[in-house]
């Protein structure tokens, strides 16, 4: 926590330890004790009341009284200092600006175009990048997103990157791709934009305590800070049209809290339609009525303005790791992770018929030790299972997916279709047996199977360096990145993009530098 809460905190807990407790014990229990006293003789009849006092003594009660005092003085005196030590540190937090000093500055770097593409992206026409959420873990994730990129600007296929979702996390990192600051303007020789703001990750930049009144509140932190970064990185006036003019469909998942479903913020102005995801367009459509703009409000100014504040809701929604932040709330709705029901958004890119996926999942596995002492560890562990499963889920999709492609291809191979044919009536007699409505469904669909590379950091590397909620850990992030990175570049050059894959497989990275594959992810 940044040190005007905790330093506050710390004095104000401690005065309250040598001053409070003897302040209650003198003046608020004996009224207590007497209100009870009081209360025991209206309520109960007077041989009760009088067989309590005589027999029991009145000075068991009080001893009661004065535990019950101790422990409740002890709470209001933790939620006073919180709150107190919270508004000192939002005087201090609004009085002092932290600028951000990046020397290569925050200006898009736009990838100069390579011709002709080089092998293995010669037949790859759209790239798709899935980014999946974890908190501070997304250092794991940025690292390999270097690599990512700058494999594929080597073989000139950046072009080609046509499709971006991420969950939580993955969408702040989606928006240095998208903002053109992964490669620094002076080239690999320096750390990029990207690279730079992971390595100075500290949790006075992101977060600051808020206000918390117990039953009336449900979070215990704001993203302010971290708003104000990304105003400063990505709120120029060049940044702001760069991002309103990409030619990269970006998708960014959030939870709606009342309805329990999915939605999705886009720039596609015409997103495919995906089973039980509701879209929010960033950008004004003119087939939409119930988005034109009123008179003398359409400007290219303003509608970059408008589409700027839209997206920054949007990834700060996206998000919103429940229960640390409140609820985002825009247009009657209130918002939360997009983690809590899909961590790993393979969905759009496969809908818009990328031949190839870049997966960046970052809940390698489910094994862990089980505490059966600490509340925090059992809800921590809880909240990892449902992230990798959600995860799993995902890579589940993807296997049908692809199935659903081959089984198609293969049936049309039988049949003596050509690929992009329907079915003919002349159908040989063990294919009518198949006829039916789902079958008929399936053969309608034109995707193709989907390459995909996938690398996820080792459950093992997480716990040694850095976790979901380490926000603090500069260290620790410097490293996830640095060995995310190499060990990534090192496994984009020896993969073979052009063998058939039968299932996708997921590189397990480790904090060595090494990697296992698991086939069954």
């Amino acid at each position: 926590m940044p040190p005007a809460f905790s330093l506050t905190f710390f004095i104000i807990s401690l005065a309250w330890a040598f001053y409070g407790f003897h302040f209650t014990n003198q003046r608020v229990a004996p009224w207590l004790q007497g209100l009870a006293h009081g209360s025991i003789e209206r309520i109960l009849p007077f041989a009760v009341s009088t067989f309590l006092f005589d027999q029991l003594h009145f000075g068991d009660f009080g001893d009661l009284i004065m535990a019950v005092v101790v422990l409740g003085s002890c709470f209001v005196g933790f939620v006073f200092a919180y709150n107190i030590a919270m508004g000192v540190n939002w005087l201090w937090f609004r009085s002092i600006v932290w600028p951000l000093h990046f020397e290569g500055g925050f200006t898009p770097v736009i990838p100069s175009k390579k011709w002709p593409l080089t092998p293995p992206f010669s037949a790859a026409t759209k790239i798709g990048i899935v980014l999946a959420g974890g908190g501070a873990k997304g250092a794991y994730q940025a690292g390999a997103m270097k690599a990512v990129y700058e494999y594929l600007e080597h073989h000139g296929a950046l072009a080609n990157v046509k499709v971006i979702a991420g969950t939580s996390v993955g969408s702040w990192n989606a928006m240095f791709w998208l903002a053109g600051l992964i490669k620094s303007p002076r080239g690999w020789s320096e750390p990029g934009c990207h690279e730079w703001w992971w390595k100075r990750l500290k949790a006075k930049y992101l977060v600051a305590p808020r206000r918390f009144i117990p039953g009336r509140h449900n979070a215990f932190l704001s993203s302010a800070p971290w708003e104000r970064q990304f105003d400063q990185i990505f709120g120029s006036e060049e940044m702001k049209a760069h991002l309103f003019n990409s030619n990269i469909h970006f998708y960014m998942t959030r939870s709606n809290v009342r309805s329990a479903g999915l939605e999705c913020a886009t720039n596609n102005p015409d997103p495919k339609a995906v089973n039980r995801v509701r879209y929010r367009k960033l950008k004004y459509d003119p087939r939409d009525d119930d988005e034109l703009p009123a008179a003398g409000e359409n400007t290219q100014k303003q509608q970059i303005d408008e589409f700027f504040a839209k997206l920054k809701m949007a990834v700060f929604a996206s998000m919103d790791l429940p229960p640390l932040f409140p609820y985002i709330a825009s247009e009657y709705e209130l918002y939360e992770d997009g983690g809590v029901i899909d961590n790993l958004p393979l969905s759009f890119p496969a809908a818009e018929g990328c031949d190839m996926i870049f997966i960046l999942p970052l809940n390698s596995d489910f094994e862990d030790e089980p505490n059966s002492r600490s509340f925090f560890v059992r809800i921590s562990r809880v909240i990892d299972v449902q992230q990798g499963a959600l995860e799993r889920h995902g890579f589940k999709l993807l296997y049908l997916y692809n199935e659903n492609a081959a089984l198609r291809e293969r049936v049309r191979e039988l049949e003596g279709n050509s690929p992009g044919s329907g079915i003919t009536p002349e159908e040989p007699s063990g294919t009518i047996a198949m006829r039916g409505q789902p079958f008929e469904f399936a053969m309608q669909r034109k995707h193709k199977e989907i390459k995909v590379f996938a690398v996820c950091p080792d459950k093992s590397f997480v716990r040694s360096t850095l976790d979901t909620r380490d926000l603090w850990n500069t260290a620790g992030a410097k490293i996830a990145f640095d060995i995310m990175y190499d060990t990534t570049a090192q496994l984009l050059e020896e993969y073979d993009f052009g063998e058939t894959q039968k299932a996708a497989r997921v590189a397990l990275i480790r904090r060595a530098g090494s990697h296992i594959f698991d086939h069954d992810f």
